[in-house]
């Protein structure tokens, strides 16, 4: 576990914990790492066709012909 020094007391803490267990220092809150998480422009597109313009299109073909 990784740990950090609070700013008030000086005290070893949890790098998980928002507020010093020692002195109650709220202190900085950590920064998420999970950082790249995005859906970048060709997924989205590949999201947008498979989920949206396919299943349109399925159904229009379904209305124009019904015996398929």
């Amino acid at each position: 576990m990784s740990s950090k020094t609070c700013s008030e007391c000086k005290r070893e803490m949890p790098k998980s914990d928002w507020s010093c267990p020692h002195c109650g220092n709220l202190g900085e809150p950590t920064v998420d790492r999970r950082l790249g998480n995005e859906i970048s422009p060709k997924g989205s597109m590949v999201m947008l066709l498979l989920f949206v313009i396919f299943p349109i299109l399925l159904f229009l073909l379904h209305l124009l012909f019904p015996d398929l």
